[in-house]
């Protein structure tokens, strides 16, 4: 059994788990998630481990989700993030 580490982000919407399970792949999101909740681009950093920028541009090209806006920010579900890490980590295989 691996040893993972949990790690809270904070958002303006409240508090997001996140699991790293130590073998340098991305941190998953939590099994106990909530699928509707909403991560702001700071939490997707932390996530992907890169900066908006190159987010925005694996936007444009297609490799990442489109974000709905809240109040003028960019959001995405739990959901979508969730949906993306593991197309990318099937794809990596």
């Amino acid at each position: 059994m691996f040893s993972s580490k949990t790690y809270d982000c904070f958002t303006p919407m409240g508090k997001s788990l996140f699991v790293d399970d130590g073998e340098n792949n991305p941190p998953a999101l939590s099994e106990d998630r909530d699928l509707n909740k909403i991560l702001w681009i700071a939490d997707i950093e932390r996530i992907t481990g890169r900066h908006r920028m190159t987010i925005s541009r694996w936007m444009k090209k297609g490799n990442f989700p489109k974000p709905r806006y809240v109040a003028a920010s960019r959001a995405w579900t739990v959901h979508q993030i969730d949906e993306w890490l593991r197309e990318s980590m099937t794809d990596a295989e």
